[in-house]
């Protein structure tokens, strides 16, 4: 298996991608997917180096509404996401990076984004959660990084809320992604 493609100084892992909309087949799901289909899409990627099998994205929701890796009224739950890694013998463990004193946050969002950039250079995938579309006001949604480029000035993401495969491998510059991003990871393997 190819674990990356590296280019002229880029880097970006062959994660496999799937979309909430056309691989999750209960209706129901689709529109609040987006942490177990990035989920499926780490753990997949993941999945030979840890000699594991993981279950379908279904099987993997149904565990994750088991085991309170969602809720209804919070959707994904980072910690219940992590033990869902964790059934399936891959490590993983949730970070944020915030702090309610402005100085101290910038600087906590710059640790974040280095943190994002040396793991997917490392070769391990990081589900981080956004306003969706990366626009203000945007609903939360999650994302899967598996990649980067310019020297870390920009990221390479999977997003599962396309219907196609248009959702593969898209990029977003670092002002932008930090001005959108919750300051959330789960860093996983």
């Amino acid at each position: 298996m190819i674990r990356a493609v590296l280019k002229s100084g880029n880097m970006q892992l062959s994660v496999p991608f799937y979309s909430q909309y056309r691989d999750v087949t209960d209706p129901a799901w689709q529109p609040r997917a987006c942490g177990g289909v990035c989920l499926k899409m780490a753990l997949d990627f993941l999945a030979p180096s840890f000699n594991t099998t993981i279950p379908t994205i279904l099987e993997l929701i149904e565990e994750a509404t088991t085991h309170k890796a969602y809720s209804t009224g919070s959707g994904w739950v980072h910690r219940g996401m992590v033990f869902l890694a964790h059934n399936h013998g891959i490590p993983a463990y949730p970070e944020e990076f915030r702090s309610m004193e402005g100085s101290h946050a910038r600087t906590l969002v710059h640790y974040g984004y280095q943190k994002i950039v040396e793991t997917v250079r490392s070769g391990k995938p990081v589900i981080v959660s956004i306003e969706k579309g990366f626009v203000d006001g945007g609903s939360f949604h999650q994302v899967l990084i598996v990649g980067e480029k310019d020297n870390g000035e920009t990221l390479i993401y999977h997003d599962p809320e396309a219907k196609d495969n248009s959702g593969a491998f898209r990029e977003i510059e670092r002002e932008k992604f930090c001005s959108h991003w919750r300051h959330f990871a789960i860093f996983v393997g």
